[in-house]
């Protein structure tokens, strides 16, 4: 299994101008690897603003999307079932347009 870190983050953005903003927001994606779902876990902040959470593959391809209006739930699960096994992004937007981005591997 390669390690959940050692795949450099600036290498995956998938905007490259994100890479100059302050990540204030923060979000955790659990268990991380996993195999059947994972548990995105955002903070306060992000939910009392709202946000819109994307997943892709390393291509860039946007597998879900689902977006949350302020004062909506801190909690998404997700059933990563039907992936194939390897790396994918979480990207979290807050409305305010401030973004985080993880890696989550797929067992």
């Amino acid at each position: 299994a390669i390690p959940v870190d050692s795949i450099p983050m600036a290498n995956m953005l998938q905007n490259p101008a994100v890479a100059n903003r302050a990540m204030a927001v923060t979000f955790n994606a659990m268990p991380n690897p996993g195999r059947d779902a994972v548990r995105i876990s955002l903070d306060e902040s992000m939910r009392l603003s709202g946000y819109t959470l994307k997943i892709s593959d390393l291509r860039g391809q946007v597998l879900l999307q689902h977006t949350e209006r302020a004062d909506g739930n801190r909690f998404f699960d997700w059933n990563a079932n039907a992936l194939a096994p390897g790396m994918y992004l979480i990207t979290v937007t807050a409305n305010d347009g401030q973004v985080a981005t993880q890696k989550w591997m797929k067992q």
